[in-house]
């Protein structure tokens, strides 16, 4: 085993056997991307993570990844700001200590949907003469818990631009507030920098192996013509093999158990349907039947969670179908895009400005997602948000001096793939799942 990770190995696939589109793969000595790239259509995911992003050779089985993380930006009370007085505009407003440890003096939040007009009134509904949304300036921020348990006191100035009169309306809990802008004062020292721990996922290496064989009569046999059997056989496991490591990479649950027979280390990988946050924002009900104009809609959604303008839309055989059949078959071919990757890949692009590939998966369809879309940011490959992880990429154990790996008494030749893989998986607030397509085709 030792020295055959990224060497071609004659036996599965002989350089004869290399069409021209991989012969970049050999000469870059990447195998395992020769392998890759040849079941592409079977494992579509794995193979574009793999090609779009720089792969990340780990030393662990359970190595610390970086989390993609925004800073907060926009909060909701704890507990509803009310009982207010005629002209009094500094009140004590209750943030859970997560949220409060985000602020400081002279932050300015912006309260959705309460509107002011300088002069003393306060109105939820929009008008010619409503004002603005009430903006709030940060006084003081008090040390966690001095709200209550898991709470902290904020002091705050209503009405800011204001003259001052009037009774401030309460503020709900339901109510959004946007963190405006922060200003500092003439001559004025350098704002505290907002600490925050680095927030990982450690996901796991999971060790594939596959092995093929091929008996000594099929190896007597004059019925191959060019090929070996070991061969046909290498090239049937192989499709087995990327067919798991895509069901691993769409399906995976991130585990690890220790087999109490052997006390030896079971990992698996996570993958990308139990990543994606549950919640409604990025598990998006479709509820009905697809159009041009509710896709358009359920696009506009997904911008709102945030990331970059560039997404990978992947689908079952139904919904890329539906899809397809509500655009009248057309959908734009990405051409450029289906050339580089060797996949057929299309191209939207959003009324929000979201611009979106999408991918048929029959591993979706085969894992029972026939009608869902998973629509995933790729973020960029300096700031990749998903890798292909490995210690060691797909090789070939042939055995000791290439003899096999067989028993000596087997009267059989025995190989096997092997690679120790895993997902990278970073930046889950932009990635979303649309469910619930209900036509039929």
């Amino acid at each position: 085993m030792a020295g055959t990770e990224g060497a071609t190995v004659d036996g599965a696939y002989g350089l004869n056997d290399i069409p021209s589109a991989l012969l970049k793969y050999d000469k870059d000595k990447d195998y395992a991307g020769m392998v890759v790239y040849i079941q592409r259509q079977i494992a579509a995911l794995t193979y574009l993570i793999r090609e779009k992003m720089p792969r990340q050779k780990v030393e662990s089985h359970e190595p610390t990844l970086p989390e993609v993380t925004e800073r907060a930006y926009r909060f909701y009370l704890n507990t509803a700001a009310t009982s207010h007085s005629s002209g009094v505009m500094t009140e004590t407003w209750v943030f859970s200590d997560d949220d409060a440890r985000n602020f400081q003096k002279n932050d300015f939040f912006q309260i959705n949907g309460l509107f002011y007009n300088k002069t003393g009134t306060w109105t939820t509904t929009f008008s010619a003469t409503s004002g603005v949304p009430e903006q709030v300036r940060v006084i003081d921020v008090d040390n966690a818990g001095s709200g209550g348990t898991g709470k902290t006191n904020v002091t705050v100035s209503r009405g800011w631009g204001g003259d001052g009169t009037g009774t401030p309306a309460d503020v709900q809990t339901t109510y959004q507030l946007v963190l405006l802008t922060s200003a500092v004062s003439e001559g004025s020292r350098s704002r505290k920098s907002i600490g925050k721990n680095m927030v990982t996922d450690v996901n796991y290496v999971q060790k594939f192996r596959e092995p093929y064989e091929a008996t000594d009569f099929e190896m007597e046999e004059d019925l191959f013509y060019q090929e070996r059997p070991e061969q046909v056989n290498a090239n049937l496991a192989s499709m087995l093999l990327m067919k798991k490591i895509e069901f691993s990479a769409w399906g995976g649950i991130k585990n690890k158990v220790t087999d109490t027979a052997t006390n030896k280390i079971l990992y698996t990988t996570g993958g990308m349907i139990d990543f994606i946050p549950k919640d409604a924002s990025h598990q998006i009900n479709y509820g009905g039947v697809l159009s041009p104009t509710g896709w358009n809609a359920v696009l506009k959604d997904i911008a709102l969670n945030g990331g970059s303008t560039e997404r990978w839309a992947f689908g079952g055989y139904s919904a890329v179908t539906a899809l397809n059949n509500a655009f009248d078959n057309k959908i734009r071919l990405d051409m450029e895009s289906s050339q580089r990757y060797g996949l057929q890949i299309y191209d939207f692009e959003a009324s929000v400005g979201l611009r979106v590939k999408l991918v048929t998966s029959l591993a979706l369809t085969e894992l029972g997602y026939d009608w869902d879309f998973f629509v995933l940011d790729f973020g960029t490959p300096s700031t990749p948000y998903f890798q292909y992880m490995y210690i060691d990429d797909i090789f070939i154990n042939d055995g000791k001096n290439g003899q096999g790996i067989q028993a000596n008494d087997e009267m059989i030749r025995k190989e096997e793939f092997v690679g120790s893989i895993g997902f990278i998986r970073r930046a889950a607030q932009y990635q979303a799942h649309i469910y619930g397509i209900t036509q039929q085709l």
